[in-house]
């Protein structure tokens, strides 16, 4: 699996191959040879532990979806809209990380959730934030004979919050138009330790560390929120494209500020 690289230059390395297989039909109808470790047992481990919860990067997303939203019931929608269910269950978690899409869903998630990814190859096994995984638009860090083996998710404390939603033009079967995805604790009704994961507002996913110490210490209150979407304009540098300008990015993101509010203040009311 390790040596295909080197052995096979030309061959693509696939797990679900969910997306590979249209772009290789609308852009390679010639069928470029790929590697498919799909059926690699050690890549669909699911595991849980006291401070995270580990997937296999052969984990599909629907599977993905079950495990974390026991954790995070704020991922549900969100991962509902990633795609249908055949493609959902197809799908491989670490194929979506490494298409490095500037709108890649899981991406955005995993920021906001400050997620680590595990890359292994012959001879190293390192951890890596998800932050630090794009190094540019559909690039990142992995070297030619790395893969990722896994993901791991902090576990969330009681007081956890998670807002995540995903704007296209139509439901399931698109690509986003922009991800926005926040995460906070509640405590005493103020919030702590607040990260953030953004996609279609940059040209990787990013995390808004402005946006992030503006909430810090802040009351968790509609106001807070109304003037941190004052704060859109200047905290991206988006770009306009087929499904959407810059100005609508920074707009809808804005007004999804005052819904992160009202979703997450209703589940913190009944806890």
């Amino acid at each position: 699996m390790f040596q295909g690289p080197d052995t096979y230059p030309t061959y693509h390395t696939v797990g679900g191959s969910s997306g590979f297989s249209v772009y290789q039909a609308l852009e390679h109808p010639e069928n470029k040879p790929v590697i498919d470790i799909s059926d690699t047992l050690e890549l669909k481990r699911i595991e849980e532990t006291d401070a995270y919860v580990i997937f296999g990067a052969g984990v599909t997303v629907e599977a993905f979806r079950e495990t974390l939203v026991r954790h995070y019931p704020g991922a549900q929608e969100y991962l509902l809209s990633f795609g249908s269910l055949p493609v959902r269950n197809r799908a491989s978690l670490a194929g979506n990380l490494a298409n490095a899409s500037s709108v890649g869903d899981i991406m955005p998630l995993l920021l906001a959730l400050e997620a680590e990814l595990e890359l292994v190859s012959l001879g190293s096994n390192r951890k890596v934030p998800a932050a630090d995984f794009n190094s540019g638009y559909h690039t990142h860090i992995l070297d030619q004979d790395e893969l990722i083996s896994a993901v791991r998710i902090p576990r969330p404390s009681a007081t956890r919050k998670l807002f995540a939603h995903k704007q296209a033009k139509r439901s399931n079967m698109d690509v986003s138009t922009l991800t926005c995805c926040m995460a906070f604790d509640v405590i005493d009704n103020t919030l702590h330790r607040v990260t953030t994961g953004f996609g279609g507002m940059a040209p990787t996913p990013v995390r808004s560390a402005r946006l992030e110490a503006f909430l810090e210490g802040r009351s968790f209150a509609e106001d807070t929120f109304r003037q941190a979407a004052d704060l859109v304009p200047e905290l991206f540098s988006t770009i306009s494209d087929v499904r959407g300008s810059a100005d609508y990015r920074k707009h809808l993101v804005s007004h999804l500020f005052s819904r992160c509010f009202w979703e997450t203040h209703k589940n913190y009311r009944h806890a």
